[in-house]
């Protein structure tokens, strides 16, 4: 496994429940008590196996002014595994992965800029190779069934519309990928969800034949670093 990033984390607890899309509810264990603690769910993902009363997560403090909650869920348990549930660090691991060269056709970059602007529409990365850019989208997917990777765990306009940008960037000629980052260890395919999101799964598959590349990108987080394991299969 190749080291990826550190993710660290400065205490543990309990989930109790989610309030709504980015709010939930954590009692404190380690290093200190405290109950009903709000906090911030950095993921609009409904991961519903893994943030449900009684499960274990990870949290980090942020301590500034500007925010109402002072804690940001980082990670939640699932059996032996830590599993990443905070989508901030999503544009840092896929820019890590390209850095260390891990996808066959995205060498060496020159530089890379997070969440660039192309006409009205923005996507996570813009990836410079000598005269050559890269667009990127980056997806993070945390559900898993009979160890298929699974995205999205809920219905996803955004991720329509950036496939569809992908897509109309293509047709003029413009390089670019998506990248998926799956956080659970086990699974040993990808697939798009057609049950949770038809639509999306069915513009994932005209992406791959119009020949944008897609990588379902194996991750395993272990001792607050994630490791890079392989390139998942897409099944079809």
């Amino acid at each position: 496994m190749i080291p990826i990033l550190k993710i660290p984390h400065d205490a543990e607890g309990i989930f109790k429940k989610r309030k709504n899309r980015f709010l939930g509810i954590v009692d404190i264990e380690k290093p200190f008590l405290e109950k009903d603690v709000p906090v911030h769910i950095h993921d609009s993902g409904r991961l519903p196996d893994l943030l449900y009363p009684g499960n274990k997560v990870a949290l980090e403090i942020k301590n500034t002014k500007s925010r109402k909650t002072k804690w940001d869920i980082i990670k939640a348990k699932d059996k032996n595994f830590w599993i990443l549930t905070n989508s901030s660090y999503h544009n840092k691991i896929a820019a890590s992965l390209i850095e260390k060269e891990i996808f066959k056709d995205i060498k060496k970059p020159l530089y890379i800029k997070q969440e660039p602007k192309i006409g009205k529409d923005r996507l996570d990365l813009l990836v410079k190779i000598g005269e050559t850019e890269y667009w990127i989208e980056v997806k993070g997917c945390t559900l898993e069934k009979n160890n298929i990777a699974l995205f999205p765990d809920a219905p996803t306009q955004r991720g329509r519309k950036h496939l569809r940008v992908l897509m109309e960037l293509k047709d003029r000629g413009i390089r670019n990928a998506i990248i998926f980052l799956v956080f659970r260890p086990t699974s040993n395919f990808f697939m798009p969800n057609k049950e949770v999101d038809p639509i999306f799964s069915s513009l994932l598959y005209n992406s791959l034949k119009k020949g944008i590349s897609i990588y379902p990108v194996l991750l395993f987080l272990k001792d607050e670093y994630i490791y890079y394991k392989k390139i998942l299969k897409l099944c079809k």
